[in-house]
């Protein structure tokens, strides 16, 4: 972590805030986090990170996805599942329309679904989720 937080220095430094660069460090920080548990930490350095790609890079890219995905996985690990199926639904939503539906980043993000709703006690859901 200390490590990540000279990285971010020089970032600043060098390239500013805004800049797709710093945002997947703050991505890799934020991962970090939600591997400690610290996950309030993690989501705010997610949701960071999402605003400088939103305005960097846009929703549809695929760098984008990433940091979505990974707060949503931290969402879930949080036991906020309804914040991570409306992550994955935006996940898939952006995957459908860039890479398809029979690219396997799509499925990997309709199992993600799948185990949310399974979590859930939601079985129809994610039987349904798993068949597609």
């Amino acid at each position: 972590l200390e490590a990540y937080g000279r990285v971010l220095k020089v970032e600043r430094k060098a390239l500013g805030e805004e800049h797709p660069v710093f945002a997947n460090t703050l991505n890799n920080i934020a991962s970090l986090y939600r591997d400690q548990g610290r996950h309030d930490e993690a989501l705010e350095a997610y949701g960071r990170a999402l605003e400088v790609k939103r305005k960097t890079l846009g929703e549809e890219h695929q760098d984008f996805t990433v940091t979505l995905n990974n707060m949503a996985i931290a969402y879930r690990r949080h036991d906020r599942y309804e914040e991570a199926l409306e992550a994955y639904e935006r996940v898939m939503e952006i995957e459908r329309k860039a890479l398809g539906e029979d690219h396997p980043s799509f499925a990997t993000t309709l199992s993600n679904i799948a185990v949310v709703y399974e979590v859930q006690g939601r079985y129809e859901e994610a039987l349904e989720a798993y068949g597609r």
